[in-house]
């Protein structure tokens, strides 16, 4: 294992790289209580403050398990002893009194040659990474001179924005929509008319990869399929079977005006923004815009209407909070079904005004054009009853 792992750090191998429960080589090293390895690691500068999703670091995970080797290796190279995991505990707290004795035993002798030593030999890192995961390359924070702490009291951010775009999210104290595998919670997905959904952004204090509110803006993550349909044209599909409340797509295309849609000559794919009404935030529920998807966009613009259907457009707000353009967003009202199509209803003022031209072929029982078919019919019949009385005079 020793070989393998020093061959594949000659190589370029990221050290830093996380799984899902954001563990990097280093926190695996400590579990399995090789020391070499961790040597090793530690060797190609692997961040030894790095925390997991317990907030754990490599040392908390060594010292719990009373891994000793590992843990005298990690104290010897500077590891923090005062880093408390998300249960608030330091590695001295989490370890069993042997191997308590042994980290103060080792930090006193740590101390004692950084005393004599005219030039530091630790490495105290404060923070793995201030950017909170926003960067592609984390920055750290290390202090080798004195017990002052990281300067956290400000929020890291990649651009310059406009002051009153905070992060909602954190400011109101709004509780998260998302569940731990980013779908709609259960008591949000029975409200999908009513709800608006503010995600976090750069100007939030959480970590990226570790942040439940961020969905959206990590684009697909389930796969979808563009298929030909039986009398409907194209449509969209997955091949596999998608829980209630799950993310499919964004509508994308051309954010225009509507004197600009009105211009349009091919309307078919226009999605209207209506102004966002939250709380005391006036609103006179106007169309300001539309998105068009006719000659850019993605997959969303094949999704075919349902008056039964099994997603719904829900507004979003990322990375500003202009309530006039919310981003668009289908979720799923239900369990859908591998290869089940996805559709959503287009609207009652859609098919207003489209009902001469476009039929609706969803083949629902209530189905708006199978209706309107009903009750065409059923006034036929009704003018041939009343043809066929004599009026007597």
């Amino acid at each position: 294992a020793v070989v393998s792992t020093q061959s594949t750090g000659e190589k370029g191998a990221d050290p830093h790289l996380r799984d899902r429960e954001q563990n990097i080589a280093l926190h695996w090293a400590a579990f399995s209580g090789n020391s070499d390895i961790v040597q090793l690691l530690l060797s190609v500068r692997s961040d030894i403050a790095a925390i997991n999703e317990r907030g754990d670091t490599s040392l908390h995970i060594s010292a719990r398990l009373s891994h000793s080797a590992s843990v005298r290796g990690l104290v010897n190279a500077g590891a923090s002893l005062r880093l408390p995991n998300k249960q608030g505990k330091t590695c001295l707290q989490d370890a069993s009194p042997e191997i308590s004795q042994l980290i103060q035993k080792l930090e006193k002798e740590r101390d004692s040659r950084n005393f004599t030593s005219p030039k530091p030999q630790k490495n105290t890192v404060l923070h793995s990474d201030i950017t909170c995961g926003k960067e592609k390359i984390p920055i750290p924070c290390i202090n080798e001179v004195d017990d002052v702490a990281a300067p956290l009291d400000f929020v890291y951010v990649k651009e310059s924005f406009e002051s009153s775009y905070l992060c909602f999210f954190l400011t109101t104290g709004g509780k998260c929509v998302y569940n731990k595998d980013g779908r709609l919670n259960t008591e949000i997905s029975e409200q999908y008319n009513d709800i608006v959904i503010f995600e976090c952004n750069q100007r939030c204090r959480c970590w990226v990869n570790q942040c439940r509110n961020r969905v959206i803006q990590k684009g697909l993550t389930n796969p979808l399929q563009l298929f030909r349909t039986n009398g409907k044209g194209w449509g969209v599909r997955s091949p596999k079977r998608l829980m209630k409340g799950s993310f499919i797509c964004e509508y994308i295309g051309e954010i225009i005006s509507d004197s600009d849609a009105d211009r349009r000559l091919n309307d078919t794919y226009l999605f209207d923004l209506t102004v966002v009404s939250i709380n005391s935030i006036n609103n006179d529920n106007k169309t300001i815009g539309s998105i068009d998807a006719c000659h850019y966009g993605n997959i969303s613009r094949f999704i075919n209407s349902s008056c039964e259907p099994n997603c719904v457009p829900v507004k979003v707000f990322v990375d500003h909070h202009d309530l006039r353009f919310p981003r668009i967003a289908f979720f799923t009202t239900k369990e859908v079904e591998p290869y089940e199509e996805l559709t959503f209803y287009y609207g009652d003022s859609f098919w207003d005004i489209k009902k001469e031209v476009l039929k609706c072929c969803c083949g629902a029982p209530n189905c708006i054009s199978l209706l309107a078919q009903k009750e065409t019919a059923a006034e036929a019949d009704s003018e041939n009853e009343n043809s066929d009385i004599e009026i007597v005079e």
